[in-house]
């Protein structure tokens, strides 16, 4: 640091921002500088005045942000809310589809009973000499025998 100035990069770091920052301000006109060598100087009045300006725009900032964060706040509260009541209506909803699921598998379990029960009764038995429909295809081929033998 230099008596009543600073360098690009003290600047930069005493006020938080970029040095490109600095020099984007530098090329506005907002400070009044110097240039020693291939640095630039800004006058520390300058330095004094620009706090003072970002003190006063952080404390109106500051208000801002809090209405800001509590308007957000109170959303999220209602949203919080609003969620928990849906959680509720959700699990009621699973307590009453839990119980039709297991009405209906009761309902399948006895209709797979049933089932059982008719399966017997409904079928024919099958016979253990081959089935009607072997002795079907025996027919028509002794049947194709004795034609051939009428025809010779």
């Amino acid at each position: 640091m230099h008596d009543n100035w600073y360098t690009v990069s003290e600047l930069a770091a005493l006020l938080g921002v970029s040095t490109e920052t600095i020099r984007r301000r530098i090329r506005s006109g907002e400070y009044e500088v110097k240039k020693e060598g291939n640095k630039y100087l800004v006058k520390f009045t300058d330095v004094d005045k620009l706090t003072q300006q970002v003190t006063d725009t952080v404390s109106i900032d500051a208000d801002s942000r809090t209405t800001l964060l509590e308007t957000e706040l109170r959303y999220l509260r209602e949203q919080n809310q609003m969620l928990k009541e849906r959680i509720r209506e959700l699990e009621t909803d699973k307590g009453f589809l839990l119980e039709q699921l297991k009405e209906k598998d009761r309902q399948i379990a006895e209709k797979d009973r049933i089932i059982n029960e008719l399966i017997p009764r409904a079928l024919p038995r099958p016979k253990t000499e081959g089935g009607w429909f072997r002795r079907l295809f025996k027919r028509s081929r002794e049947g194709k025998v004795e034609d051939q033998d009428q025809r010779a």
